[in-house]
C-alpha cells in the first residue's frame, strides 16, 4: 500500500517506498520539496477539491477514484 503525509500546506513531507517506486521518484526528490498537487491529473485536483468540500457528496462507498502523475507522465489510477 502507498502512503504519504503531507504538512498543513500540502507538502510531502514523508512517503513509503512502495509509493515512490509507483510514482518513479526517489525520496530525495519528493520530501519537502514536492506539493501533493504536483503529482495529480487536473481532473484529479477537481475530484479532491469537491471531495474535501463536500465529504457527504463524495466517497459515499468510502473511497474515491483519482489520478496520479507519474515522473515519466504515464498516469496511474489510485482508489483511496
Amino acid at each position: 500500500m502507498g502512503f504519504h503525509s503531507l504538512d498543513a500546506n500540502g507538502v510531502i513531507v514523508d512517503i513509503n517506498e512502495t509509493e515512490l517506486t509507483w510514482l518513479g521518484y526517489s525520496r530525495v526528490e519528493v520530501v519537502g520539496k514536492t506539493h501533493v498537487s504536483a503529482l495529480l491529473t487536473e481532473k484529479s485536483k477537481e475530484i479532491l477539491r469537491n471531495a474535501a468540500s463536500r465529504p457527504h457528496t463524495y466517497g459515499a462507498s468510502g473511497y474515491l477514484e483519482y489520478q496520479a502523475l507519474r515522473k515519466d507522465g504515464t498516469i496511474m489510477h489510485i482508489l483511496a
